[in-house]
Protein backbone atom coordinates (compact mmCIF):
# COMPACT_ATOMS: atom_id res chain seq x y z
CA UNK A 1 0.00 0.00 0.00
CA UNK A 2 2.76 2.16 0.54
CA UNK A 3 3.39 2.90 -3.53
CA UNK A 4 3.12 5.37 -5.05
CA UNK A 5 3.65 7.89 -1.33
CA UNK A 6 7.24 7.97 -2.41
CA UNK A 7 6.20 11.59 -4.63
CA UNK A 8 4.78 13.01 -1.36
CA UNK A 9 8.23 12.94 0.60
CA UNK A 10 9.54 16.13 0.05
CA UNK A 11 6.59 17.50 0.45
CA UNK A 12 5.79 15.64 3.36
CA UNK A 13 9.27 16.47 5.49
CA UNK A 14 8.49 19.91 4.46
CA UNK A 15 5.22 19.93 6.19
CA UNK A 16 5.84 17.64 9.02
CA UNK A 17 6.76 20.65 11.75
CA UNK A 18 5.35 21.70 14.61
CA UNK A 19 1.06 22.89 14.56
CA UNK A 20 0.64 25.94 16.36
CA UNK A 21 0.36 26.36 19.82
CA UNK A 22 0.80 22.15 20.64
CA UNK A 23 3.04 19.23 20.16
CA UNK A 24 2.50 17.35 17.15
CA UNK A 25 1.16 14.35 17.88
CA UNK A 26 -0.94 11.68 16.02
CA UNK A 27 -4.04 11.07 18.12
CA UNK A 28 -4.67 7.15 18.69
CA UNK A 29 -7.75 5.14 18.91
CA UNK A 30 -10.08 6.05 21.23
CA UNK A 31 -8.80 8.44 23.97
CA UNK A 32 -5.59 9.14 25.29
CA UNK A 33 -5.32 7.65 28.98
CA UNK A 34 -6.53 10.68 31.60
CA UNK A 35 -8.31 12.92 28.67
CA UNK A 36 -11.61 14.03 29.03
CA UNK A 37 -13.85 12.99 26.28
CA UNK A 38 -15.91 15.65 24.27
CA UNK A 39 -18.48 14.10 21.91
CA UNK A 40 -19.79 16.28 19.00
CA UNK A 41 -23.15 16.06 20.25
CA UNK A 42 -21.80 17.34 23.82
CA UNK A 43 -20.60 20.49 21.98
CA UNK A 44 -23.91 21.53 20.28
CA UNK A 45 -23.05 20.28 16.98
CA UNK A 46 -26.34 17.39 17.11
CA UNK A 47 -26.42 14.30 14.66
CA UNK A 48 -27.64 15.29 11.71
CA UNK A 49 -31.02 13.57 11.02
CA UNK A 50 -31.30 11.19 8.13
CA UNK A 51 -27.33 12.04 7.67
CA UNK A 52 -24.84 8.46 7.65
CA UNK A 53 -23.19 10.56 10.59
CA UNK A 54 -25.23 9.90 13.07
CA UNK A 55 -22.21 9.54 15.79
CA UNK A 56 -21.00 11.57 19.03
CA UNK A 57 -17.33 10.70 18.95
CA UNK A 58 -14.62 13.21 17.76
CA UNK A 59 -11.65 10.86 18.14
CA UNK A 60 -9.78 7.84 15.78
CA UNK A 61 -11.62 5.06 15.45
CA UNK A 62 -15.24 6.60 16.54
CA UNK A 63 -18.39 7.20 14.12
CA UNK A 64 -19.08 11.17 13.84
CA UNK A 65 -21.82 13.32 14.06
CA UNK A 66 -23.12 15.67 11.93
CA UNK A 67 -22.75 18.79 11.34
CA UNK A 68 -23.53 22.28 9.89
CA UNK A 69 -21.82 25.27 9.21
CA UNK A 70 -21.58 28.06 6.02
CA UNK A 71 -19.67 28.04 3.27
CA UNK A 72 -18.13 31.04 2.14
CA UNK A 73 -21.16 32.76 -0.37
CA UNK A 74 -23.08 31.71 3.26
CA UNK A 75 -24.76 29.03 1.85
CA UNK A 76 -25.54 26.30 5.12
CA UNK A 77 -23.61 22.90 4.11
CA UNK A 78 -23.63 19.69 6.09
CA UNK A 79 -21.34 17.44 6.54
CA UNK A 80 -23.27 14.77 5.93
CA UNK A 81 -23.85 15.78 2.48
CA UNK A 82 -20.41 16.18 1.60
CA UNK A 83 -19.76 12.73 2.52
CA UNK A 84 -22.34 11.46 0.47
CA UNK A 85 -21.19 9.31 -2.28
CA UNK A 86 -17.53 9.62 -1.60
CA UNK A 87 -14.78 6.70 -0.64
CA UNK A 88 -13.11 9.70 1.66
CA UNK A 89 -13.27 13.30 3.06
CA UNK A 90 -10.35 14.99 4.34
CA UNK A 91 -11.86 16.80 7.31
CA UNK A 92 -9.24 19.41 7.86
CA UNK A 93 -9.11 22.36 10.75
CA UNK A 94 -7.19 25.54 10.15
CA UNK A 95 -7.09 29.45 10.75
CA UNK A 96 -5.19 32.38 8.90
CA UNK A 97 -2.39 32.84 11.39
CA UNK A 98 -1.77 29.63 11.80
CA UNK A 99 1.32 29.13 9.43
CA UNK A 100 1.79 25.75 9.03
CA UNK A 101 -2.25 25.65 8.35
CA UNK A 102 -1.29 27.65 5.74
CA UNK A 103 1.60 25.47 4.56
CA UNK A 104 -0.10 22.70 4.31
CA UNK A 105 -3.14 24.10 1.62
CA UNK A 106 -1.55 23.21 -1.53
CA UNK A 107 -1.21 19.68 -0.40
CA UNK A 108 -4.62 19.26 0.14
CA UNK A 109 -5.22 20.62 -3.10
CA UNK A 110 -2.88 18.40 -4.66
CA UNK A 111 -4.38 15.67 -2.26
CA UNK A 112 -7.79 16.68 -4.13
CA UNK A 113 -6.27 16.95 -7.86
CA UNK A 114 -5.10 13.62 -7.55
CA UNK A 115 -7.43 11.58 -6.15
CA UNK A 116 -11.01 13.27 -6.46
CA UNK A 117 -11.37 11.06 -9.44
CA UNK A 118 -11.40 8.03 -7.18
CA UNK A 119 -13.80 9.40 -4.78
CA UNK A 120 -12.01 11.59 -2.36
CA UNK A 121 -13.32 15.27 -1.10
CA UNK A 122 -11.68 17.83 0.79
CA UNK A 123 -13.75 20.19 3.34
CA UNK A 124 -11.65 23.14 4.89
CA UNK A 125 -13.20 24.02 8.54
CA UNK A 126 -12.01 27.86 8.65
CA UNK A 127 -12.14 29.39 12.72
CA UNK A 128 -10.02 32.35 12.73
CA UNK A 129 -8.82 34.99 10.59
CA UNK A 130 -5.25 36.33 10.65
CA UNK A 131 -5.12 37.28 14.28
CA UNK A 132 -6.51 34.75 17.36
CA UNK A 133 -9.98 34.96 18.36
CA UNK A 134 -10.84 37.18 15.19
CA UNK A 135 -13.62 34.96 14.19
CA UNK A 136 -13.63 33.81 10.10
CA UNK A 137 -16.42 35.87 8.28
CA UNK A 138 -17.26 34.80 4.39
CA UNK A 139 -14.95 37.99 3.32
CA UNK A 140 -11.68 36.01 4.78
CA UNK A 141 -13.28 32.53 3.49
CA UNK A 142 -13.22 33.70 0.06
CA UNK A 143 -9.88 35.28 0.50
CA UNK A 144 -8.72 31.93 1.33
CA UNK A 145 -10.54 29.85 -1.10
CA UNK A 146 -9.09 32.10 -3.83
CA UNK A 147 -5.15 32.43 -2.68
CA UNK A 148 -4.98 28.61 -2.48
CA UNK A 149 -7.31 28.28 -5.33
CA UNK A 150 -9.29 25.58 -3.96
CA UNK A 151 -11.68 23.61 -5.59
CA UNK A 152 -13.44 21.76 -2.73
CA UNK A 153 -15.56 22.91 0.03
CA UNK A 154 -14.34 25.78 2.89
CA UNK A 155 -16.68 26.25 5.52
CA UNK A 156 -16.43 28.44 8.54
CA UNK A 157 -16.83 28.49 12.22
CA UNK A 158 -16.57 31.74 14.02
CA UNK A 159 -18.21 30.54 17.20
CA UNK A 160 -15.47 27.68 16.98
CA UNK A 161 -18.12 24.99 17.79
CA UNK A 162 -17.68 22.41 15.86
CA UNK A 163 -13.34 22.88 15.49
CA UNK A 164 -13.52 22.85 19.76
CA UNK A 165 -15.34 20.00 19.49
CA UNK A 166 -13.11 18.20 17.42
CA UNK A 167 -9.42 19.52 18.73
CA UNK A 168 -10.33 19.08 22.46
CA UNK A 169 -7.68 21.49 23.73
CA UNK A 170 -5.03 20.46 21.07
CA UNK A 171 -3.40 22.93 18.49
CA UNK A 172 -3.79 23.82 14.89
CA UNK A 173 -3.82 22.47 12.24
CA UNK A 174 -5.93 19.27 12.43
CA UNK A 175 -7.48 16.83 10.09
CA UNK A 176 -9.53 13.59 10.35
CA UNK A 177 -9.57 11.27 7.33
CA UNK A 178 -13.25 10.20 7.41
CA UNK A 179 -14.68 6.94 5.36
CA UNK A 180 -18.52 6.37 3.99
CA UNK A 181 -19.45 5.10 7.05
CA UNK A 182 -18.57 8.47 9.03
CA UNK A 183 -16.00 7.21 10.91
CA UNK A 184 -12.85 8.72 11.58
CA UNK A 185 -10.36 6.14 10.05
CA UNK A 186 -7.00 8.48 11.28
CA UNK A 187 -6.72 11.68 13.41
CA UNK A 188 -4.08 14.24 13.19
CA UNK A 189 -2.73 17.09 14.74
CA UNK A 190 0.29 19.07 14.64
CA UNK A 191 1.37 17.82 11.43
CA UNK A 192 0.71 16.53 8.23
CA UNK A 193 1.87 12.97 7.74
CA UNK A 194 2.25 10.11 5.08
CA UNK A 195 -0.24 7.95 6.88
CA UNK A 196 -2.78 10.58 5.06
CA UNK A 197 -1.55 9.51 1.95
CA UNK A 198 -1.88 5.86 2.69
CA UNK A 199 -5.23 5.73 4.33
CA UNK A 200 -6.13 8.03 1.75
CA UNK A 201 -5.09 5.23 -0.61
CA UNK A 202 -6.56 2.52 0.85
CA UNK A 203 -9.94 4.02 1.38
CA UNK A 204 -10.13 5.29 -2.24
CA UNK A 205 -8.12 2.25 -3.88
CA UNK A 206 -6.10 4.45 -5.81
CA UNK A 207 -2.02 4.56 -6.25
Amino acid sequence: MRHGVMMWGGLMLGLASLGCGSKATTVDSGTAAGSETTTVGDSGVGTGGASVCTGTGVNQGDLLGDFELQTCDGTKVTFGSVLKGKKAVILDFAAGWCAPCREHQPALVELYSKYSTCGLDVVVVLSEQDQPNDPATKTFCQTWKDQYKEPFTVLIDPTKKVTSAYLQGGGLPAEVIVDPQCKAQLKSVGKFSADEVITIQELTGCQ
